[in-house]
């Protein structure tokens, strides 16, 4: 682990200077002291092109006295070597030049910087050189030797700026220094690789609907392990996955062999039941039944069991309900995805447990967008895209008849690919429109983002049109759905003129109410959920530990 200087930033307070006072600063051995000699080369020529710059010559060591002699008859040259009072040094420069911690040092005082030294000089510091004098920790080594004129020339680059862009290089200076070089957040590294050592790794279960290529699903395992990973880059995950076998940053775990499923639980310090609308028995009573089972197996397995951007119900019949009350309350945390699955768990528990609103968790990933080789050239925002569920109930007459009305070429996508496909060609076909299939979730976005409207049968479609602020219309009679619509935009998803009544609204609404920034808010409670989830995990195993060691 490298962790570079850390400098203090307390006291180091912005100060006008008077003057022009140019302040070279380093320990003056045989290997430290050529910028204190270039500055003497070059002072007479600075004198007659600037004659009220001061020079002045900080630091002492074995060419202290050479330098002396060297600047003995240059009236504009001050040496005043070792001194121990350097932020009263820093505070009456108007440039510091040097490397290193010196040139950390005047970052932090909130002055402009030249980096000039032994082993390398970059010349005066600005936003476009800050990534590489990182990458040498300020010293320059390898970034060439520079000579008299070099820094004669950056000197007078310097002072031909304006007072204003100066003062703005000096207060970016400060900032970074602030943010990645100060002794607190130094501190926190070191405390960081401490904790590291200290604590075993977190092993972390996931369960859902994954594998069965159905494109929400999937997405909202990316984000799940993306956020995981750079929560805790430690942490050993395992998905409970239709296949076995690996995919970026975690085991995949067959979930329908028993044995293995408890032995992952066993062997877990987390179990999180990720995203999407897992308990609801609209579509089946079997998987409503396996979701709750195995938050209670996790549970008696020692785990910590969390709901992350849970879409809860419809769960219909007394016994079914009774079950998934039970269920709830064995977890230590549950996070929803909207405010109708929070009522329902409030309702199946009679007020006994409180679900935490927050929004589907694919608002945490980065939307990464495709423009390029879309598969249907069409003009932007002259076609509407419409995501159809397999078994969906919407009509696709009045699908075309509205796309007619609007002037709207339709690009039918598949967002299952193994049950949407048929549905969405027959939707093309009819509406003399273009199906997508075996499409990326990348280049659907892109796609997305081109639309001037999203009509939805799949929550994710939504989801990814509210995620690059596209505007979208409910499509069908699914609760998720409509509810999704119903509070983003604020309108009825049903209407007296029907499709076309609720898609002109739509039309009509100005397209930055539709941006993601309100969901992506609400997300990040989610991600707080599974920071201090991931943590807890850790205080228990290192509690563990160190009664195992007493």
């Amino acid at each position: 682990t490298v962790i570079s200087n850390g400098v203090d930033i307390v006291g180091c307070e912005k100060n006008d200077c008077e003057g022009e006072s140019l302040t070279f600063i380093s320990r003056l051995d045989g290997d430290t002291s050529h910028g204190a000699y270039c500055l003497c080369d070059i002072a007479k020529k600075l004198h007659n092109e600037y004659p009220e710059v001061k020079i002045k010559i900080v630091g002492g060591g074995s060419e202290l006295q050479a330098v002396k002699d060297a600047a003995k008859d240059l009236s504009d040259i001050e040496v005043l070597g070792g001194r121990a009072d350097l932020n009263s040094i820093y505070r009456e420069a108007a440039l510091v030049i040097g490397v290193s911690r010196v040139a950390l040092e005047g970052m932090a005082a909130a002055r402009n910087v030249l980096l000039f030294g032994d082993e390398g000089a970059l010349g005066l510091l600005d936003t476009d050189k800050l990534e590489r004098a990182e990458q040498t920790n300020f010293t320059c080594r390898g970034c060439g030797v520079g000579g008299s004129e070099f820094l004669y020339r950056e000197i007078k680059r310097f002072l031909d700026l304006p007072k204003s862009d100066r003062d703005k290089m000096a207060g970016q200076n400060r900032d970074y220094a602030a943010r990645y070089h100060s002794a607190e957040r130094m501190t926190e590294l070191t405390e960081e690789v401490y904790r590291r050592l200290l604590t075993p790794k977190v092993r972390i279960a996931v369960g859902g609907y994954y594998g069965f290529g159905n494109m929400g699903d999937e997405a909202i395992l990316d984000t799940l392990i993306d956020h995981i990973k750079t929560i805790d880059p430690d942490s050993e995950l395992r998905v409970l996955h239709k296949n076995r076998g690996r995919m970026d940053g975690a085991e995949l775990v067959c979930r329908y062999s028993p044995i293995s499923v408890v032995r992952t639980l066993l062997f877990s310090d987390v179990f999180i039941l990720g995203g999407g609308s897992l308990l609801q028995n609209e579509t089946s009573c079997r998987s409503l039944a396996y979701y709750c089972l195995l938050i209670i197996i996790s549970k008696l397995c020692g785990c910590r069991c969390i709901l992350l951007s849970n879409g809860i119900g419809p769960i219909n019949g007394g016994t079914w309900r009774r079950l998934t009350a039970f269920a709830l309350s064995f977890a230590d945390c549950i996070s929803v995805r909207d405010r109708a699955s929070a009522e329902l768990v409030s309702e199946l528990s009679s007020g006994r447990i409180e679900a935490i609103i927050s929004s589907d968790i694919c608002f945490l990933a980065p939307s990464k967008v495709e423009t390029e080789n879309l598969i249907c050239e069409v003009d932007e925002e002259k076609y509407a895209v419409i995501a159809l569920r397999g078994d969906g109930k919407t009509e696709l007459d009045s699908v075309a008849q509205v796309l007619k009305a609007n002037g709207l070429f339709g690009i039918f996508v598949a967002m299952d690919e193994r049950g949407d496909k048929n549905r969405a060609k027959n939707g093309a076909a009819l509406c003399g429109g273009a199906f997508v299939g075996e499409i990326s979730r990348e280049k659907l976005l892109g796609i997305i983002k081109g639309a001037k409207v999203v009509m939805g049968e799949r929550l994710h479609s939504l989801v990814f049109a509210s995620a690059v602020g596209t505007p979208f219309v409910a499509l069908g009679d699914s609760m998720k759905v409509k509810s999704f619509f119903e509070e983003i935009t604020g309108l009825d998803a049903v209407s007296d003129n029907g499709l076309d009544g609720v898609l002109n609204r739509v039309l009509a609404m100005p397209r930055e109410l539709f941006s993601p920034n309100e969901c992506k808010k609400r997300a990040m409670i989610s991600s707080l959920v599974l920071r201090e989830s991931i943590r807890e995990a850790k205080k228990s195993k290192n509690a563990k530990k160190f009664i195992k060691s007493s």
